[in-house]
Order: structure tokens, then sequence, then C-alpha cells
């Protein structure tokens, strides 16, 4: 198939993609009955509580945004586990526990994928993935802050992210070949 047209098909995919993510976004939605006291019960949980509950699972925010909330985790998650060729469903938050020696061996290839990570977090992931270390996404319940406000920008981190993530792509995948070829002028050219 030529490139112009495998593009072509795959830009198509897009108004599908967006259409099957909308309808799961709005069956999930669409369940009866209030979520919060779906997962709550007869549980003895004060009002503020439920509310605190509502808030930490975005329910108190405008519908599109939590759409596009949902479609951005997704992509990422689905970018990552593509990319890492392991499942991660949250790339941002989590706890991210590493031997003393292999984060010592991330520090020093950091600038390997740009020094420019705000969290950290992709430097670790990316990191491990180039050292070939096992990655495991192990979930978490978050629950709203009880002091400060967050760091995060969503749309503004969000290009960052995007612009890391393509970053690493690059480089992983030339770092690929070279090993694949033996080229050592691959390698360096993905440095």
């Amino acid at each position: 198939m030529r490139p112009l047209a495998l593009l072509e098909r795959l830009l198509q995919l897009v108004p599908v993609l967006l259409g099957i993510s909308l309808v799961v976004f709005a069956m999930m939605r669409a369940t009866p009955g209030d979520p919060v006291e779906l997962m709550l019960g007869d549980a003895l949980a004060t009002p503020e509580q439920r509310e605190s509950l509502r808030r930490d699972m975005g329910l108190d925010r405008p519908l599109p945004e939590r759409f596009l909330h949902f479609l951005g985790n997704k992509l990422f998650s689905l970018a990552f586990s593509w990319l890492l060729g392991q499942p991660i469903k949250d790339t941002l938050c989590g706890t991210k526990a590493l031997w003393r020696t292999d984060y010592e061996r991330i520090a020093a290839g950091r600038s390997y994928f740009g020094e420019y990570d705000p969290f950290g977090d992709f430097d670790l992931l990316f990191g491990a993935a180039k050292l070939h270390l096992k990655i495991v996404d192990l979930p978490i319940r978050y629950r709203e802050r009880t002091y400060g406000t967050t760091s995060i920008s969503r749309w503004q981190h969000g290009w960052l992210l995007l612009r890391m993530l393509a970053t690493a792509a690059r480089r992983l995948f030339a770092s690929k070949d070279a090993r694949r070829t033996g080229s050592i002028s691959a390698a360096k050219a993905a440095a």
C-alpha cells in the first residue's frame, strides 16, 4: 500500500474512533442511578463526603470537559502502551518504585529524551523502557487534595507531554532500529 493511501486510511479512522469513544463515554454515563450512590450504597457517609467523592470523580465538571479528559487519558494510555510495549494506564500519577542502581542509570541518561519533563514521570517511564526494565501498572484510586493546588495546566502541559511522547517515540524507535541492524550511525543519530 502506498504511504499516501495508508495516511488517508488512518485519517479516515479518526472520526470513527471519536464516534466510538463518544458512544462508550455516553454509555458509561447513561447507567441508571447516581455513580456516587452506587459506589457507597448504604454506607454511612455524610453529604459532605458524598459531594467530595463526586468532585474526586469529576462529576461536578461540565460533560464536554469530562469527555475531553476521558479521551485524553485513553489516548495517552494507548500511546504509551504501544510505545513501551507494555500495558500502561496512568502515566502521570502513581508511585514509581525503582532500585537505586536503576534510578541512577535512568538519571545518568536523562538527557537522551530531553530534559524538559516538569513532573519526572515520563523520564522514569522512558528511561525504564530504554533500559528494558519491567514496568508494572497498578490501579490507584485518587482522592481530592487536602492542601495546596495542582500545578498542572491541562492544556499547556498536555501539549508539552505530547511533544515529549513524540521525542521518546523517535528515540526509542531509532535505538530499536540500531540494535536490529547493528548500525552504529543509526544509534548516533538517535542520540
